[in-house]
């Protein structure tokens, strides 16, 4: 062998070791190999939550280690399998690119001119003009609902007091609900699902509403706890729901409609300014 050829064959392989050296240091260790892909520990760092128990970390591992390499061995077999015109993703590649510039450009066009103000006067408007799309799935109510020990000395009093009317009784019974119960919810004094409220007290909505049949009020002893629910208002299901009940998503339908509108009139106005400078030629036989 030629003297000169053995000292460049050392670097060469001083630089391969070197490499191999820095390329386990900056990425880890190597913990799984598919032909030219590699896996290194620091990737399953990221996958991996670090406050889990050992072995949940290391099934998490396994799994990912498995979806790793079926992925690679896929796309080695589709690589080898599928044809040079299959392969090309260039048109599928701009046309994903040229729809991702549409989106974000159409995004900040209206973020620029939507009027997201919306007055109750137009929300009430809407609402009376399409209270078809208002009809309820299921009954709604207003109330409030009480959770408290079987055992507490103030169970008797807020009994006596859960189904009040009264603004001073009111008062009465939210500081002892506050005091002693285990839980006290008016929902903010708003329209809600009656599913919502059974599923507080531990009961299905047919449970809830069979209960409530024929009276506004219904209790229940479960478990230790005596739930209290008093309802004072209510909508079936089938009603239209009440104005309220529907206003948040008025306003978001308002909006969506302002949003398309835009979109409409922006897609108008570059046809027909492109029309007029003759931009847009059409040609027809």
């Amino acid at each position: 062998m030629n003297r000169r050829i053995i000292p460049a064959l050392i670097v060469l392989a001083l630089l391969a070791v070197s490499c191999q050296w820095a390329d386990r240091v900056l990425k880890g260790d190597v913990v799984a190999r598919v032909g030219q892909e590699v896996l290194y520990r620091s990737d399953l760092e990221l996958i991996v939550p670090k406050n889990v128990k050992p072995e949940d970390s290391l099934a998490l591992a396994e799994a990912y280690i498995q979806q790793w390499a079926l992925r690679c061995l896929l796309l080695e077999q589709a690589d080898s399998q599928l044809s040079d015109t299959e392969k090309d993703l260039s048109r599928e590649i701009d046309e994903y690119r040229k729809s991702v510039l549409v989106y974000r450009y159409e995004q900040r066009f209206v973020e620029e001119r939507l009027d997201t103000t919306v007055t109750s006067a137009e929300k009430e408007v809407y609402y009376h003009e399409h209270e078809s799309l208002f009809r309820l799935e299921g009954p709604v109510v207003k109330g409030r609902m009480v959770k408290i020990n079987r055992n507490s000395p103030n169970l008797s009093r807020i009994r006596s007091l859960y189904k009040t009317l009264k603004t001073d009784e009111l008062e009465v019974l939210e500081e002892l609900c506050y005091s002693s119960a285990i839980t006290y919810n008016n929902f903010n004094n708003a329209w809600v699902d009656l599913y919502r409220v059974a599923a507080e007290m531990g009961l299905s909505e047919q449970q809830c509403a069979e209960g409530m049949a024929r009276r506004n009020w219904y209790e229940v002893e479960e478990m230790g706890y005596v739930y209290l629910l008093f309802v004072y208002d209510r909508v079936a299901k089938g009603e239209v729901a009440p104005f309220e009940y529907c206003e948040n998503r008025i306003e978001e339908i308002i909006i969506g409609r302002r949003r398309d509108q835009l979109l409409v009139e922006l897609e108008h106005d570059l046809l027909q300014e492109a029309t007029e400078n003759e931009k847009l030629k059409i040609y027809r036989n």
